[in-house]
């Protein structure tokens, strides 16, 4: 139940802004603090920001008011003999009736959880390592979703903090951090991350011909590190059909089925919380929690709901079935599109519509807000099958700026760059802001689902099947030029519809073959070994090649000589020291060395004693002396 207005203003100002002060600054030659602040605008969407202060400024305020500064993030704030009071930040600020205000929170390490904060921002001390966030929300309403554990957790279909499928940074190669058999049918949902965890729904599996289940559907919960499963609750849903991914925050995840449940687990130990069976004819959209609500769609329409208890607060029967797509939601807006070719502009707190706009075919994707700019995608279907999409550009008005053509299509576009992205069964296509189309990459097959961005590349999943290559499914990594990266094939070979998610810099994903992964920088540290046999040595690789393969071995004997073998024999010409080193380039262009020193003697021909190199010229002279030490001995011998 939410505090009145009033009572909440009051409880604010007297626990959280206790004291202002002013910023402070580093001083000269003092130890500085490192200190991480978040800021949580709701929504989907956050920012983090370092601040560094010298050991006498250590309070919260001053790490705010530097951590902001360095991020570019703007300020309103109210100083005052209670202490200060944030208003906003970056254009989101509190309104008059208090039904959502920036509170503070900081981390409690022991327990692994955001804490509210007892104190006013200037009057909590922090030290070097601490944590602290800014949380837009209403009272009440769940932690932010990134933790100092887990900064860039991936929450939702088209992940968490632009709510655009983007992520800050990706993994510059594709080892496999662990690989795991679900065991229980097709992974057709984009997995998401939160909480150190990584969570799938499986399809199950179905024996059609004694119309039983053999495995049932079920989420499965993954340490996000390890691989390890935590976790595996069982439900029922339709004959190998679940496609819609989780959404996360504060602790549960919300999960729609394929026959309209919509449930909330405990994350830590995946119990129901609540689960709602009346959703419609079936729930055939992921979920989305911006904050307070939670937004659930069916066939029959749009559905708030209320936050944690699952109570409705209001629903639309938008025109036309909504289909796969996630709402996307910004500025108190919510933006979803439907089977009849519509796209809605729905008010958030309400439901109430503001506007609809037609734009053709079928609008299963999710929209991608991008300041005052919208993009979605639509298709033309005969019967299951797309023949052809479009790419469309809008004003956050519903006024329709342009719209391109593409192959037939279901992804959900992602800025890459200046560049909207989108898949297609011809491959990835990149257009400028102004609509006209930049490269296509198709060399690697149809891109089934939606691709993700990361930092300046873009990562998507594609399918091949053919006589030639047989049927696979890839991750593969382009950048903003559309030039590969890298790519990585997913074993056992299957299909695969899930789209990637990109969690605190690494890479996961899933198959029809029911396995999940988790790919990303493992690393790589070149080793080798050898055998001497005299002036002959037989180096070997001994490189740990489990999560990845090499593509070119490089061998330096350290006397001139070069080999560009797995494993190399080399004979020396002279006796002594050699500094050899063995150069390594994985699957991904990483490159790695290693140096070891190897000591040869080389044997005389025909057997003789082991000479060392440079010491044979002073044999040579001791066997001299010898000789006439001998040959004057005989002649005394003989003279006397």
């Amino acid at each position: 139940m939410r505090s009145p207005p009033i009572a909440l203003a009051v409880l604010v100002a007297s626990l959280l802004l206790t004291g202002a002060f002013a910023p402070g600054v580093p001083a000269s030659g003092a130890t500085p603090l490192h200190v991480s602040v978040l800021f949580d605008f709701g929504e989907g969407r956050w920012q983090w920001a370092a601040a560094d202060l010298s050991a006498g400024t250590g309070n919260a305020w001053c790490a705010t008011l530097i951590a902001a500064a360095s991020a570019g993030l703007t300020l309103d704030y109210t100083v005052s003999t209670y202490g200060v009071f944030l208003n906003g930040v970056d254009g989101v600020e509190a309104p008059k009736d208090f039904s959502a205000f920036w509170g503070l929170l900081w981390w409690n390490a022991t327990s692994s959880q955001w804490r509210s904060s007892e104190l006013g921002a200037g009057s909590l001390a922090v030290k070097d390592g601490d944590s602290i966030a800014w949380q837009f929300a209403a009272w009440g309403d769940s932690a932010p979703a990134p933790t100092p554990m887990s900064k860039e957790p991936w929450t939702s279909f088209r992940g968490g903090r632009p709510l655009a499928g983007a992520a800050p940074a990706g993994p510059s190669a594709g080892g496999t951090v662990w690989a795991v058999n679900l065991s229980a049918g097709p992974v057709d949902a984009t997995p998401i991350v939160a909480d150190g965890r990584a969570f799938f729904v499986t399809g199950g599996v179905y024996d059609w011909g004694g119309s039983e289940w053999v495995t049932k559907p079920a989420i499965v919960a993954l340490d996000a590190t390890t691989g390890k499963e935590l976790w595996r609750r069982p439900f029922d849903g339709k004959q190998g059909f679940e496609i819609l991914t989780p959404a996360y925050r504060g602790g549960t995840l919300y999960v729609a089925t394929s026959l309209g449940h919509l449930m909330a687990l405990d994350t830590i130990g995946g119990e129901v919380r609540w689960e709602r069976s009346a959703m419609g004819n079936g729930s055939v959209a992921a979920p989305f929690v911006p904050g307070g609500s939670i937004l659930a769609s069916t066939v029959s329409g749009l559905s708030s709901l209320t936050e944690p208890d699952g109570n409705e607060s209001w629903s639309d029967r938008l025109p036309g079935q909504i289909y796969i797509a996630q709402p996307t939601v910004s500025n108190g807006r919510v933006y979803i599109g439907t089977d009849n070719g519509t796209l809605h502009a729905i008010n958030l707190s309400d439901g109430k519509r503001i506007w609809t706009a037609k734009l053709g075919g079928r609008v299963r994707g999710t929209v991608l807000v991008d300041g005052s700019r919208l993009y979605a995608v639509s298709a033309r279907y005969e019967g299951f099958s797309a023949i052809d999409g479009r790419l469309h550009c809008l004003d956050i008005g519903g006024k329709e700026l342009w719209n391109a053509s593409l192959p037939p299509t279901g992804s959900s576009p992602a800025r890459l760059g200046d560049l909207i992205v989108v898949g297609s069964s011809a491959g990835l296509h990149a257009f400028a802001i102004g609509g006209k189309p930049a490269w296509s990459y198709t060399a690697s097959g149809p891109v089934s689902s939606s691709p993700a961005v990361a930092g300046d590349r873009c990562y998507f999943v594609t399918n091949i099947n053919n006589a030639t290559a047989g049927l696979f499914s890839s991750l593969v990594v382009v950048d903003g030029h559309g030039q590969k990266v890298w790519a990585r094939t997913l074993m056992p070979h299957d299909w695969a519809l899930a789209s990637p998610a990109i969690a605190d810099s690494r890479a996961y994903v899933a198959s029809d073959n029911g396995w999940a992964y988790c790919l990303g920088d493992t690393p790589l540290v070149a080793k080798f070994t050898f055998e001497v046999d005299g002036d002959r040595v037989t180096f070997a690789d001994a490189t740990d090649r489990s999560s990845f393969s090499l593509a070119n071995w490089t061998w330096d004997f350290g006397d001139g000589s070069t080999a560009t073998v797995l494993s190399a024999v080399h004979t020396y010409k002279e006796s002594g020291h050699y500094d050899v080193t063995l150069t390594v380039v994985d699957e991904f262009g990483r490159v790695a060395n290693e140096t070891r020193p190897v000591n040869i003697t080389v044997r005389k021909e025909g057997g003789g004693i082991m000479i060392p190199g440079l010491g044979t010229l002073v044999v040579l002279l001791i066997l001299v002396v010898i000789a006439l030490i001998a040959r004057r001995w005989e002649r005394r011998s003989k003279g006397t």
